[in-house]
């Protein structure tokens, strides 16, 4: 092996493990934000803030019957 392509092999591999830490980086961040449940509400809640309140409501509605 000539020490040309030694030379491309070393900088392939090197560029290849950049790529793959930027990949792990990526998956990793991707996993923490899918477990996020406290952003996961708040994206719900700001994306149908009527059904929410509704649901709300109709809840205490129930629970204070239930008090009775």
């Amino acid at each position: 092996m000539s020490a040309q392509t030694r030379q491309q092999l070393c900088a392939a591999v090197q560029r290849d493990e950049q790529a793959l830490q930027e990949a792990v980086t990526a998956l990793r961040r991707a996993a923490q934000q899918s477990l996020d449940v406290r952003q996961r509400a708040r994206q719900q809640l700001s994306a149908h803030p009527v059904g929410w309140v509704a649901a709300a409501v109709l809840l205490g509605l129930w629970l204070g019957q239930r008090a009775k």
